[in-house]
């Protein structure tokens, strides 16, 4: 038991130590909920869960160690103490009325929502995807990506 806490403590600090941590906050039933960061760093809209499309600064955004969302807005944040885990080639990719656009691109790594720059739902898998050197969007998502080196 004893090692097994120690383990998880280590892997906490290995991961407080990268730099970079994943917050899932969710409103269920459109209500205002807030989730603790723990750190006041960039937040970063990484994967949407609802349907109900994530505007920032309309239902979802951040202060004071937090994230907070409202409006049916589900989603996973990636918060980063440091710039450096923001990295790597950003790409704005957007489906003009509605229709269907892909964005050539060089994708060695993974792919990541920086910052959605429509109304219209941005969501992986069915607004937005990945395929061989290309990001397609759909629908009217427009967003920034962030392409990593793998």
């Amino acid at each position: 038991m004893r090692k097994s806490l120690l383990a998880a403590i280590a892997l906490l600090l290995v991961a407080a130590a990268a730099g970079a941590q994943t917050v899932r906050c969710e409103s269920y039933d459109g209500k205002y909920h807030q989730c603790n960061t723990y750190d006041a760093g960039r937040v970063m809209l990484t994967r949407q869960l609802s349907d109900t499309a994530c505007v920032e600064g309309r239902n979802w955004g951040t202060r004071n160690g937090m994230v907070w969302v409202s409006g049916g807005c589900r989603a996973e944040f990636e918060v980063t103490n440091d710039s450096s885990d923001i990295s790597g080639t950003h790409l704005v990719c957007e489906s003009l009325n509605n229709i269907r656009h892909t964005c050539r691109a060089a994708i060695r790594g993974e792919v990541v929502l920086a910052r959605r720059l429509s109304d219209n739902a941005c969501v992986r898998g069915k607004s937005w995807g990945v395929r061989r050197n290309a990001i397609w969007v759909d629908d009217g998502c427009r967003g920034e990506f962030i392409i990593r080196d793998g």
